[in-house]
């Protein structure tokens, strides 16, 4: 899971991998949303959505116990897919980005 902050401070961006651990996730998802801040998940691929779809799940059911909801909406996007060096080579992939916010 890789944090990119976008250029609002009251946003953050957590980029799902396969590999991503979906505990750590709900962990991060629910920190950010406590500091009232909106989280956006972008998961290009099965096993990253996978893996946020089960961090959300969690991610909900922790904070209701504690009388708390989470709104979470998921959307398509374009993104653009770097090499390993971070170069852009111009494959552009769709993918699914869950927007998350505390009512």
């Amino acid at each position: 899971m890789n944090k990119e902050v976008s250029s609002n401070t009251n946003e953050i961006v957590l980029k799902v991998g396969s590999l991503t651990n979906p505990g750590s996730l709900k962990t991060a998802i629910i920190g950010h949303l406590r500091d009232g801040k909106t989280v956006h998940c972008i998961c290009v691929g099965v096993a990253p959505n996978y893996n946020a779809t089960k961090a959300i799940i969690m991610a909900r059911g922790q904070l209701q116990m504690v009388g708390k909801e989470m709104n979470f909406e998921p959307y398509f996007m374009d993104v653009t897919i770097e090499d390993k060096n971070g170069i852009d080579n111009g494959s552009k992939k769709t993918a699914v980005r869950w927007e998350m916010t505390l009512k």
